[in-house]
């Protein structure tokens, strides 16, 4: 029988792993828990991602600059607990409080909370100009092809779906773009980046343009999530939004 991807999980039961990775000296968790507090009688929605893939984001993350410990709590902890997981799969959920976006990670049965961490954001979301946008995708959708994506292999995809499962919003902008001008893009991009460093500041940037000079589709849909980290994924799907195609994700600048 097939495993939900998302699988819904009552207030009390969220606010109890919560506590017990505070007990355990999880500051984030305690972050979490107050969030909780401010929503009684709720549901909470979980995620299901490879621990594997989580992992690597997360070390990927930690890894990239010097000065993220300095805006997140317990990451380098969290990164340390998924490696050392045993769990094939895992289950996440996200919360806002204040000035805190909190990651908790449960097992797949949601029965032990496995790590949490928090995170500052970046400031404004770039994604507020929608300028040339043809339409929109639903959050829904747009997180099944991500899903999709995800379970391909794509980091890129995984980063998406943390950033669609955590995000409030309930519709996304949409472009129109050409195969070609993508995939020329992105190897631009994979050429200039010697590959120690694209590890760091990029996912799936050579397997997406290679997808993308693959297409005969002369145009296909795309777009842009932006997390809390910094990161900008973009997802492109077919024009009937019927099959996800790629996607990439590139660390933004700091200002």
């Amino acid at each position: 029988m097939e495993v939900p991807s998302i699988v819904t999980m009552d207030m009390g039961q969220a606010m109890e792993r919560c506590a017990q990775l505070s007990q355990s000296g999880w500051e984030s968790a305690q972050l979490a828990a107050s969030a909780l507090e401010q929503s009684p009688g709720a549901t909470v929605e979980t995620t299901r991602i490879k621990t594997a893939s989580m992992a690597g984001i997360y070390s990927t993350r930690l890894a990239q600059n010097a000065d993220l410990p300095q805006r997140t709590l317990d990451i380098g902890r969290f990164v340390q607990s998924l490696r050392e997981s045993t769990e094939s799969f895992v289950r996440f959920f996200s919360v806002r409080f204040k000035m805190w976006r909190i990651l908790v990670v449960l097992s797949d049965d949601m029965r032990l909370p496995i790590a949490a961490t928090a995170v500052s954001g970046v400031g404004e979301n770039p994604a507020g100009n929608n300028v040339g946008a043809v339409g929109t995708i639903s959050a829904s959708e747009a997180l099944a092809l991500c899903r999709e994506l995800m379970e391909d292999g794509w980091g890129a995809a995984s980063i998406a779906v943390e950033k669609l499962a955590a995000s409030g919003m309930d519709e996304y902008p949409v472009w129109i773009a050409s195969p070609v001008t993508l995939a020329r893009h992105y190897r631009e991009r994979a050429t200039v980046t010697d590959v120690d460093s694209r590890n760091l500041t990029s996912l799936d940037l050579d397997r997406f343009s290679q997808v993308m000079s693959g297409l005969d589709d002369a145009t296909v849909r795309i777009f842009h999530l932006f997390d809390d980290y910094g990161w900008q994924a973009t997802c492109a799907v077919s024009n009937d939004f019927a099959h996800p195609l790629g996607a990439v994700a590139i660390r933004r600048s700091r200002e």
